[in-house]
């Protein structure tokens, strides 16, 4: 089943709709414009993506690629196991060499919250985009732990 959550297309229709389900979700209570989630693929020690929300084809096509660099926002996360936040992209030296791809997108600042299974496993990435420079409130923060916990705990069951 693995396999299928990696290829979005060939998952099947209850899957898709789960993922952007809880992507949705994301998305609103992190006051956010964009989102996407990543699942961990062991195989390739990359990121793909598995849902988004407000991003062209052409960009998820460039992110995908992007968000596996060792400097990227998700590979921080990844590496650290803990919720990366950078408030303004342009104030940070890995965003600014992909500064054409950030304009296309139009967002100023983003979240990754590493999605980590019961045996403390990274399985994903849960991440948000935001339009203006944007620092998370107490709330969001909340609401993201507890939504990455449940993405982590869906990512699980699915993939059995």
């Amino acid at each position: 089943m693995a396999n299928n959550l990696l290829d979005p297309k060939s998952a099947p229709l209850e899957i898709r709709q789960t993922l952007s389900d809880l992507l949705h979700t994301a998305v609103v209570v992190a006051r956010a414009d964009m989102g996407k989630i990543h699942l961990f693929d062991a195989a390739k020690s990359a990121l793909s993506i598995v849902a988004h929300h407000g991003f062209s084809e052409e960009l998820v096509e460039y992110f995908h690629g992007v968000d596996s660099e060792d400097e990227s926002v998700c590979q921080r996360a990844l590496n650290s196991k803990t919720r990366v936040v950078i408030d303004d992209v342009s104030l940070d030296p890995f965003y600014v060499r992909h500064v054409e791809a950030v304009r296309k997108v139009g967002f100023s600042a983003v979240q990754c919250t590493p999605l980590v299974n019961q045996d403390g496993e990274v399985v994903g990435a849960l991440v948000t985009h935001y339009k203006k420079p944007h620092r998370l409130s107490a709330e969001e923060v909340d609401s993201l732990d507890q939504l990455a916990r449940h993405v982590a705990d869906q990512l699980e069951r699915l993939m059995q």
